[in-house]
């Protein structure tokens, strides 16, 4: 490995970089990425047809 390369640590940086970013915001991984804060979140909407509530079909 060229360690002493200025391009090697540039590229290393930059991979790095993108791979935090994968990990925070593509990835769905429970404990790091903000998708998954963000679904705690989120409610559920009433489906409505003119201001009245549609219920379920019967299973």
């Amino acid at each position: 490995m060229p360690i002493g390369d200025w391009q090697f640590w540039v590229v290393t940086f930059l991979a790095l970089c993108a791979g935090g970013y994968l990990l925070r915001n593509v990835l769905p991984v429970p404990f790091f990425s903000k998708r998954a804060k963000r679904r705690k979140h989120e409610s559920r909407a009433t489906l409505t047809v003119g201001g009245q509530r549609v219920d379920r079909p019967a299973k």
